[in-house]
């Protein structure tokens, strides 16, 4: 009965330090494909940043091209009303002074 005790407990312990054998091999895998993917993270962030940025530069220059083109719309427009404005103002005046003359030539 000892021996097959014996027997026993040495094949749990052969199969223990197998098992915790593979656990540690496992966790080594583990660590090293974790530790790749964190390099090829770190590589691939700093490509991705730099064209991430870049993408924020060009928004950001057809955002203020797309402004200033809408401004100078704005100001061409304003200007276009004024310059109306004054000839109809000077068509008024016109058409008051042959009133005037008209008046005047009448009497």
């Amino acid at each position: 009965a000892k021996s097959k005790q014996a027997e026993k407990e040495a094949r749990v312990s052969a199969m223990q330090q197998k098992l915790e054998d593979k656990l540690l091999a496992a966790y080594e895998r583990k660590e090293s494909i974790v530790s790749a993917k964190a390099a090829k993270a770190a590589g691939d962030v700093s490509i991705s940043s730099t064209r991430g940025k870049s993408a924020l530069e060009r928004k950001d220059l057809l955002v203020e091209s797309m402004r200033n083109k809408s401004q100078m719309k704005l100001d061409t427009a304003k200007n276009r009303r004024q310059k109306l404005r004054e000839l109809e103002k000077k068509k008024h005046e016109m058409t008051m002074l042959r009133r005037e003359l008209a008046k005047t030539v009448d009497k």
